[in-house]
């Protein structure tokens, strides 16, 4: 008798076992697998704000925050950068910004606000959905409290992070890479300021307006990006303003 009992325990024991060793891989996938879901941050846009002119000297830029961090920026005028520039906020900012974004209910905000102040500069809020649609709005003043506060809080990242020059960017559309124009400050002679730059080969090609400061400048993109250059003129005290040549469409 004893031996039989003993046998049915020994059974059961080996059984339990067996049940315990064929769970457990299972189980041990399905956390790892929790794990990567939870971790993965899709590289897909969660907001994009685009600052348009004013009258005076307003940044005008574009900045895109990304669902796993990634911040891009393309400064156009009146920025302290110029061109594509990429940073990464933390995970508490972004956290933060997503739920800023989703007490916005930009759904329930008209496509446009309208302005009866036509100096002041435009913004443009554009939220991303999960299957890539978009809802945008666009002011220039009047917005409700939670826009003009998520415009305010995008506005800062482009001061505060740690921004670095995207130098594989694109160019601007028809923009010539080594061809910049350079609009330089009164007194300041072009061949002068070239000297400034020349291990870079950066020559005066034409003078665009006469009587007026506005020069065409070449220079040798194999020892310089057109991006990097254009951040080092535009930063000089001897400049007013520096952006890319573009080539002109022929129209038929």
């Amino acid at each position: 008798m004893k031996n039989s009992i003993l046998l049915i325990i020994t059974a059961i024991v080996l059984i339990l076992s067996a049940c315990k060793a064929a769970k457990t891989p299972e189980t041990s996938m399905d956390k790892k697998e929790e794990i990567v879901l939870e971790e993965s941050k899709p590289h897909t846009k969660l907001i994009e704000m685009a600052k348009g002119a004013c009258h005076g000297m307003c940044p005008i830029y574009s900045l895109a925050i990304y669902n796993d961090g990634v911040a891009e920026f393309n400064g156009k005028r009146f920025c302290e950068k110029l061109g594509p520039f990429k940073a990464q906020i933390s995970d508490f900012e972004l956290d933060l910004l997503k739920q800023k974004v989703s007490n916005l209910g930009i759904e329930k905000h008209p496509d446009k606000i309208e302005s009866m102040i036509p100096d002041f500069p435009s913004t443009k809020i554009t939220c991303y959905k999960a299957d890539n649609t978009s809802k945008s709005v666009w002011w220039r003043d009047g917005a409700p409290a939670e826009l003009s506060d998520i415009a305010v809080t995008l506005d800062k990242f482009r001061t505060d992070l740690q921004w670095d020059l995207d130098t594989e960017a694109p160019l601007p559309k028809g923009a010539i890479e080594n061809e910049l124009l350079i609009q330089l400050k009164d007194g300041v002679e072009a061949k002068e300021f070239a000297k400034l730059f020349s291990d870079y080969d950066l020559l005066p090609a034409k003078q665009l307006m006469p009587d007026q400061p506005y020069w065409l400048y070449k220079f040798d993109t194999e020892k310089i990006s057109g991006y990097e250059l254009l951040n080092l003129i535009y930063k000089s005290k001897k400049t007013h303003n520096a952006e890319f040549n573009k080539a002109v469409e022929q129209r038929n």
